[in-house]
């Protein structure tokens, strides 16, 4: 599969949802403190403290209505959250290009 296989429907969002989306996208880059290959896609490790869960929550609905082929998942356990997004075969290579996956901070 490649890239194009991977299409979003930027229509899916109004531009007010579209700007949210991104500064929701801007503040998980900078709250992440780990990123990890899985089989499927990446799980995200995220300092928790503040009003980062609600941040997630929004960032993933919105994610959800313009990229279905993704997957959301998020766990949290004290000032830790673990979001792990996944997809069909390929998709490592579409989240890399459209992500800007930051690399760890360890």
């Amino acid at each position: 599969m490649t890239n194009q296989e991977f299409a979003c429907r930027l229509d899916a969002l109004n531009p007010r949802e579209r700007e949210e989306r991104s500064r929701l996208a801007q503040a998980l880059r900078f709250a992440t403190t780990n990123v990890v290959e899985i089989e499927n896609g990446y799980a995200l490790t995220l300092d928790a403290r503040g009003p980062l869960a609600d941040s997630i929550q929004r960032f993933t609905e919105l994610e959800a209505r313009c990229c279905s082929f993704l997957e959301f998942d998020v766990t949290q356990s004290d000032a830790v959250v673990e979001l792990r997004i996944t997809g069909p075969v390929g998709v490592k290579h579409f989240l890399l290009a459209n992500f800007e996956l930051p690399k760890s901070k360890d």
